[in-house]
């Protein structure tokens, strides 16, 4: 027998098998799905026999009753009791039967036919058969946990188990012979399953038969629960009955609900922790902003050396507190999986130089050495994010110099397979115990809970990185010893790019050394492999010197093109050896000296003599551009003189520039702050105290570029700038340039101030030389010139009736603005609908738009933007132009 698709399959099948009566399931072109045993000692056939042989085969009926079949069934017709001769495997068995047909019905499809045989020719032996399959129906069913109710085709309870019992409150006593609805339903499906009983008695379909459905149920004290149904029917004693099988799922709907609910929980605490984020960001980088702004103001104003050491103690705790609020930052946005890595094409060198660079300042603080070594076969342009790429090195790089007291930190980059590229920091720190090292990249940990005490940080670093790496394609790996060092090593995704495919400009320097012998005189050898590859890449043949007296002894014995001079070597300072090849009349302008970050040898070197240095590590670009000046012919006066030079005024700086600018800023310490940023130039700076006050003067005066700080009291600059926006579009007049100054780093908000209608955003803290910049860029956009005067066209018919409804506009604008200043709104809403509904009847469409404008704000009781739309319809009446058009 083939087994049902729903859960109750196999007790359904049970129940099939125990009817006395022959059961036969065929599909719609009479191949037998199911043949019961009843069916086996009726026929002869065995079940597998029957498997998948047609019916007419199996069953063979006088030729006068062929007129009734299967397909009757399968028509949708339902045949009860039909009485005739048939045999089956004997031929010569033929004997009276009774034949039921029903069509087979699955989600209101008919899919084959059901048919009930019943031998009259044996009558008086079934009510035995049936005691002893009613005894093992119901054992079968009384063991059961899900409730079993069968019931008739009027909706009469006829069977009713124990599990029914506990399920419902009912016995089974009081449970026979009642409807089922009336029973347990609620009330409300009561009219719904009375008509679904109607069609089943009429042939045995139903839209519950052959699914599962989740309903509710209502037990004998009223309470309503879930209940799980699976129906299936079948044809008995002239009539159609059902079997419903109910499992009571309260239990795991109390358990879909809990998660649902922790579900919410979960995203309505991600939501507060983002907002609690994003308000803290702005509450620390507002008063940071100053903190950081005025230690820039003050650094360029005369100050003691102990005022000067004051100062850098502020400004590295300043900078400090935005390291670590940035990383909560960062590791919040990770871990909802919020940052979003950027595709651009970038130069991997650059990028690795800057980053050195930067750091050198760090390490050359602590006498600590910084090399970078960048193999020569790495692709130079890439795909990938390079800001995210320089982070990870930045935490790397900073930890190494953090946790290491002297020696030095190494950089290294290289190929590592196909679109693949390998970073790693070594350092000669203290290490990291072994059973520390898989606890170092989650978050809030470091090597040792000591460590926080004495080396600072809140153990973000790391698990940042971690998940930077993951993002770009790669992992990161960390070998150390303990009291030794550490090496921490990563790889990304970073496709290389078709060097011709990157703009020319960009090509940097193609430095060509062929032929030159070049002196490089370190006593660091990692920095001479380094710089030692980099020149040879470049074609040049290179000699190493690791000792001062040796470079002196080699200098005076080859004649190098050029030598590249370290500050000190070994057991010489590089000035010294300078003096030393001095005596030996050396040409010095052939030396060029790499000296550390921190500028204390610069005037030292320039006192020896020596006008080339580049600081260490060299970038390739640095060292590119000293070693070419040596090898660089004199110009000729004839070449100066045919020279090109760009005309002073053709690029006019952002500071040389006559600005009006308006800044809309609640703080005190920054406005302050952007003063003095601002004061060196020739702009005349505005200040509104919030966004409804900088909306007012916007209205009132015409500026180059606003300053809109996103978040004030009474009117925020989301708004603000929404509203600016609002009066340049109903006005036609030009878009002013708005630059977004907030607390906030996270991409969402960023986009939050551009949908607004900002240019650009910086984030505060905000630093002299970022606003000057992007004030700059911003100026440099294309500006479009004034915008034409505005276009009417009217319909000629109305030409005599034009001046006269142009006036009476101009008089409800002087209404308006007066009731604008009494507060009257509800009557400027009145005047507002009226210029709303008449503009676009006279070809005035701006006049429509703008009365529209005018009422909401009313609505709103927004005096400003009131006001805003008086002075934008105002200013449209004064210069639209009319054209008088022929109706057609």
């Amino acid at each position: 027998m083939k087994k049902s698709d729903t859960p109750s399959g196999t007790f359904s099948e049970s129940i099939v098998e125990s009817i006395p009566c022959a059961v036969v399931v065929t599909d719609t072109k009479g191949i037998v799905t199911v043949w019961n045993a009843a069916a086996v000692e009726l026929f002869g056939w065995t079940q597998q026999d029957a498997a998948g042989r047609h019916i007419d085969e199996l069953v063979i009926l006088s030729d006068e009753n062929r007129r009734i079949s299967y397909q009757d069934a399968v028509g949708g017709k339902v045949i009860r009791g039909f009485e005739c001769s048939g045999c089956g495997r004997d031929k010569g068995d033929s004997r009276r039967v009774s034949i039921s047909y029903a069509p087979l019905d699955e989600n209101g499809t008919t899919t084959g036919s059901v048919i009930v045989y019943t031998s009259l020719s044996e009558r008086d032996s079934i009510p035995d058969s049936i005691r002893e399959n009613d005894i093992r129906f119901r054992a079968m069913t009384e063991s059961a946990q899900d409730a079993v109710i069968i019931i008739d085709s009027d909706g009469r309870i006829s069977f009713f188990n124990s599990s029914a019992e506990l399920m419902f409150g009912y016995s089974r006593e009081e449970a026979l012979g009642s409807r089922l609805h009336k029973l347990i339903a609620p009330e409300p499906y009561w009219e719904m399953i009375e008509m679904g009983f109607r069609e089943f008695k009429k042939n045995g379909t139903g839209m519950m038969l052959g699914r599962v459905v989740e309903i509710e149920g209502r037990r004998k004290n009223e309470n309503i629960f879930p209940v799980e149904l699976s129906v299936s029917s079948f044809f008995l004693n002239g009539g159609w009955q059902a079997t419903g099988i109910l499992r009571d799922i309260s239990e795991r709907k109390e358990i879909e609900l809990e998660l649902i609910k922790a579900r919410e929980e979960a995203l309505r605490a991600a939501r507060i922790k983002s907002e609690f984020l994003t308000n803290m960001s702005h509450e620390i980088r507002t008063p940071l902003n100053a903190i950081i702004g005025t230690s820039d103001l003050l650094k360029q104003t005369e100050l003691s050396p102990a005022q000067q050491n004051y100062l850098r103690v502020n400004t590295d705790a300043g900078e400090h507190l935005l390291h670590i609020i940035n990383d909560i930052l960062d590791i919040s946005k990770a871990e909802a999986g919020r940052i979003e890595l950027e595709k651009i094409v970038f130069d991997i060198f650059e990028e690795m130089e800057t980053a050195c660079r930067t750091m050198s300042f760090k390490a050359h603080r602590k006498k600590l050495e910084i090399n970078c070594r960048i193999r020569p076969d790495t692709p130079r342009w890439v795909v990938g994010d390079p800001s995210r790429l320089k982070q990870i090195v930045f935490n790397l790089v900073g930890n190494a110099i953090k946790f290491t007291a002297e020696g030095e930190i190494n950089i290294a980059v290289k190929p590592d397979g196909p679109g693949k590229i390998a970073f790693s920091v070594t350092d000669t720190g203290i290490g990291i115990p072994e059973d520390k090292v898989e606890a170092i990249f989650q978050s809030f940990t470091q090597g040792d809970s000591s460590h926080t005490r004495r080396y600072g940080g809140t153990g973000l670093g790391l698990a940042i990185c971690s998940r930077l790496a993951k993002l770009m394609g790669g992992e990161i790996f960390v070998e150390s010893t303990e009291g030794s060092g550490s090496t921490f090593s990563f790889s990304c995704e970073l496709p290389e790019v078709d060097p011709d495919l990157v703009p020319e400009e960009n090509h940097g320097w193609p430095l060509n050394l062929s032929g030159k012998r070049i002196l490089v005189a370190d006593d660091n050898q990692n920095n001479s492999v380094a710089v030692e590859e980099l020149l040879q890449s470049w074609g040049a043949s290179v000699d190493l010197a690791s000792e001062g007296s040796s470079a002196v002894e080699m200098v005076a014995a080859v004649s190098y093109d050029a030598i590249l001079l370290n500050s000190t070597v070994n057991d010489l300072d590089g000035c010294e050896i300078v003096d030393l090849l001095k005596r030996e009349s050396v040409d010095i302008s052939r030396i060029v000296m790499m000296l550390p970050a921190d500028n204390s040898s610069v005037e030292r070197c320039s006192s020896s003599g020596v006008d080339r240095f580049v600081f260490k590590p060299p970038a390739r670009t640095d060292l590119a551009v000293q070693i070419s000046e040596i090898f660089r012919k004199p110009e000729t006066s004839s070449e100066v003189a045919g020279s090109s030079f760009v005309e002073a005024d053709a690029v006019i700086s952002v500071k040389e520039m006559e600005l009006s600018i308006l800044l809309a800023e609640d703080s005190p310490d920054n406005t302050f702050l952007m003063q003095k940023y601002l004061e060196p130039f020739p702009w005349k700076l505005t200040v509104a105290a919030n966004g409804q006050e900088a909306l007012y003067r916007f209205l009132k005066q015409k500026y180059d570029i606003i300053l809109m700080d996103m978040q004030m009291p009474v009117m925020d600059g989301y708004e603000a700038t929404k509203s600016i926006r609002a009066h340049e579009h109903i006005s036609g007049s030009q878009r002013t340039p708005i630059v977004a100054l907030t607390a906030h780093s996270l991409e969402d908000e960023i986009k939050k101030c551009i949908d607004a209608g900002c240019d650009i955003h910086i984030s505060k803290p905000v630093r002299k030389a970022d606003l000057i910049e992007k004030l700059e860029e911003l100026m440099k956009q294309p500006v479009s010139s004034s915008a034409a005067a505005p276009v009417a066209r009217v319909p000629a018919d109305l030409k005599s009736m034009i001046p006269g409804y142009l006036k009476n506009r101009q008089d409800d604008l002087a209404n308006m603005r007066d009731l604008a200043e009494h507060g009257k709104f509800d009557e400027i809403k009145r005047l507002a609908h009226r210029i709303k509904g008449s503009g676009g009847g006279y070809g005035f469409d701006r006049i429509t738009e703008t009365g529209a404008e005018i009422e909401q704000a009313a609505g709103a009781e927004n005096r400003l933007l009131v006001l805003a739309g008086i002075e934008s319809l105002e200013s449209y009446l004064n210069t639209v132009r009319i054209e008088f058009r022929e109706e057609d």
